[in-house]
């Protein structure tokens, strides 16, 4: 037992002697030796210069290390700052006894004070963009082999156990997006010590005013060096959120493999407006959870669930990006999307934002937007070169779309996009009492642009979509429409100038307020004293059957039932000059003193259109309908004229090949008969 204590203390003290000669071999060494061989290996990897103006020394301690204080980084010549990078101090600790047999066991890395620039400029340079040496870029030696018997040296560094970062600051600027931002690192811990292959990771950061903790799991630098995947499981809290996301991320496969789980959970998605930078809607509580998987240009999103207030997405995506355009190929569907939710709360930003929006009050009638040149449809290029930025097919299907006037249900929406070439088909959906079932095209390789717009609208009651500045224009209206139209150009307006093809609309029973219902409905009395009051008008039909060839409309059937009156119109609409040339014809369908109005036109611009009845003409209508009446003979005006619209322009193209009976006025009796007629009214 003796001798056992004997060669336990021998051992010991051969130990000691061995850690104090290591000691004393360290404290030996001029480490400030080390600084120009260092300065120069960085400068001929960077073409920088590394400044070493602080002393490199021995920290001692039970875990010895090298210090290195006041160490600055050049920045680019044209950097705003000198420094690109500084620390403040730089300490390296490592065990002691692998140290003594040429191996380096890295037990602590800390870092104090560290300071970071990253710049763009205003030409796009990046300040972390480095030019080596010309030898260093132009050597193509190989790599020495090690000795039989000697370990490789890319295994001398066996492990970094712990890194530390204290009080470190990033300050990223660009001058392209004119923006500025830093973040500040109070405490970054990476723990590598107890586990086989992770690490434990801490950090406590603000990203500007924006406090943010990542906590969890990662693979340990030395497990990655050696080959093996990136894997973490990490919670971040950060805008008011916590952010949940496990997977793996495999580096040196070629293309890059990973698996991704992701999933947030937050208060407010307004909350991530201070890191984002933008303004993002206050909807209230959201959650979004998904898989991702694939390889660097190849990725499937699955089980992707969102919840964002009242709406609600759920589906699949595939993203493809390698190939001439990136490829998205997506199958969505949703129960509920609460359109009125988001773009109230983006009002209402908008609206806090900016004083001048006070200035407007709820349901204030505004009038339709005119251009700077007094055009009422926009010049505008249309974003058609979009088009080009990728490929792709989304399916989305949502059982109720709510909007805030007009609900939607039932709608299924294909998009297409194919090499500039887009297409919406299916687009149906069931709304205001009825449906729509359209499809759209825009061939973008064509020049210029062709888009073809084809479908039926039916049964849609206008008084639930048609509201101007927050006020009714029309009450009841149930609509069909029918649509075959294509246009070429690169604006609305292009569009319109060059557009082909058929527009039917047929409107049943509604009241409209317009003033040109009430200069339809107005007896001669008003016309004769020059009164343009907007008055309202029920309408039992409307008919507006129209051709369009290169942009001017004219109609085939052109008719408005307004209980007492009927309107036939005819004319053309120029859709290129955005002129109207109208005239509509008056009958009564009932003896009142409608009979007696005159043919009215509608002409100017679609910005600035104006009403016209001529006098004259006047005059004769009056005139007939006294002899008429005295006649006892009233014609097909005051008959029983026949339902519905369809019939209605049958019956008046048959009264207008009947011979009517001849009334003689001449210019001279009409300007009499409009004298007596004013002094009658005491105007």
């Amino acid at each position: 037992m003796r001798r056992l204590w004997i060669g336990l203390g021998i051992l010991v003290g051969v130990l000691l002697l061995l850690v104090v000669g290591a000691l004393i071999a360290l404290r030996s060494i001029d480490w400030n030796s080390y600084k120009e061989p260092l300065a120069t290996a960085v400068h001929d990897a960077t073409g920088r210069e590394l400044d070493l103006s602080g002393d490199i020394s021995l920290a001692i301690g039970l875990l010895p290390g090298v210090a290195l204080n006041d160490v600055r980084f050049e920045n680019a010549e044209w950097g705003s700052l000198p420094s690109m990078a500084a620390v403040d101090r730089l300490v390296v600790r490592m065990r002691l006894i692998p140290l003594i047999f040429g191996e380096i066991d890295l037990v602590l890395i800390e870092i104090d004070g560290l300071d970071v620039l990253l710049e763009t400029n205003a030409a796009g340079e990046t300040n972390w963009t480095f030019e080596s040496d010309e030898d260093a870029d132009t050597a193509e030696t190989e790599p020495t082999p090690p000795e039989e018997g000697e370990a490789p040296r890319g295994q001398l560094i066996r492990e970094v156990r712990r890194v530390v970062v204290r009080d470190a600051r990033i300050v990223v600027l660009d001058e392209v997006a004119d923006t500025a931002r830093t973040i500040h690192i109070e405490n970054l811990q990476l723990d590598q010590a107890g586990k086989a292959d992770q690490a434990d990771l801490q950090l406590e950061a603000r990203y500007d005013a924006e406090h943010l903790r990542l906590d969890g799991e990662v693979t340990k630098i030395s497990a990655m060096l050696g080959g093996a995947p990136l894997e973490f499981d990490l919670v971040l809290g950060a805008g008011g959120a916590t952010t949940t996301t496990q997977g793996r991320v495999d580096l040196s496969a070629d293309p890059l493999g990973l698996e991704i789980r992701l999933q947030v959970e937050g208060d407010d998605l307004a909350g991530w407006n201070a890191l984002s930078g933008g303004e993002l809607p206050s909807l209230g509580p959201y959650r979004l959870s998904l898989r991702t998987s694939g390889t660097g240009d190849r990725l499937q999103i699955r089980d992707l669930d969102l919840a964002l207030g009242r709406s609600d997405l759920s589906g699949e995506v595939d993203l493809i990006l390698s190939g001439e355009r990136p490829r998205v190929d997506a199958r969505l569907r949703s129960k509920l999307i609460d359109l009125a939710d988001l773009d109230d709360s983006t009002a209402s930003s908008s609206e806090s934002a900016s004083p001048d929006s006070a200035g407007s009050a709820p349901g204030e009638s505004t009038s339709p937007p005119v251009e700077e040149d007094g055009r009422a449809l926009p010049d505008d290029p249309l974003p058609i070169d979009a088009l080009s930025a990728l490929d792709g097919h989304v399916a989305l299907v949502v059982e109720r779309l709510e909007t805030g006037s007009a609900d939607v249900t039932n709608l299924d929406l294909g998009i297409d996009l194919d090499d500039r070439r887009l297409r919406l088909d299916p687009l149906s959906l069931e709304t205001a009492g009825g449906s729509m079932s359209l499809t759209l095209g825009l061939d973008a390789k064509r020049s210029p642009p062709l888009l073809e717009l084809k479908g039926d609208i039916e049964k849609i009651v206008l008084e639930q979509l048609v509201r101007i500045g927050g006020s009714e224009v029309i009450e009841d209206g149930m609509m069909d429409l029918h649509l075959d139209l294509r246009g070429r150009g690169r604006s609305v307006a292009a569009i319109a100038a060059d557009l082909e093809g058929s527009f039917l609309l047929d409107l049943g029973e509604a009241r409209v307020a317009s003033q040109w219902a009430g200069i339809a409905l107005a007896d001669f009395r008003e016309v004769l004293l020059g009164r343009d009051d907007a008055q309202s008008g029920r309408v039992t039909c409307v008919l507006a059957d129209l051709e369009f060839e290169k942009g001017v409309g004219r109609p085939k059937m052109l008719v408005a039932d307004l209980r007492s009156v009927v309107l036939f119109g005819t004319g053309s609409i120029d859709l290129g000059e955005e002129k109207l040339r109208l005239r509509f014809d008056r009958e009564a369908k009932e003896i009142s003193a409608s009979q007696a109005l005159p043919p009215f036109e509608i002409r100017g611009t679609f910005s600035d259109p104006s009403v016209r009845v001529d006098p004259m003409r006047l005059v004769g209508r009056v005139a007939d309908l006294g002899v008429d009446v005295l006649d006892g003979d009233l014609l097909l005006s005051r008959k029983e004229w026949p339902e519905g619209c369809r019939n209605l322009i049958a019956a008046y193209e048959k009264a207008k090949l009947e011979p009517s009976k001849a009334r003689k006025v001449t210019v001279d009796s009409g300007k009499q008969a409009v004298d007596a007629l004013k002094g009658l009214l005491g105007r």
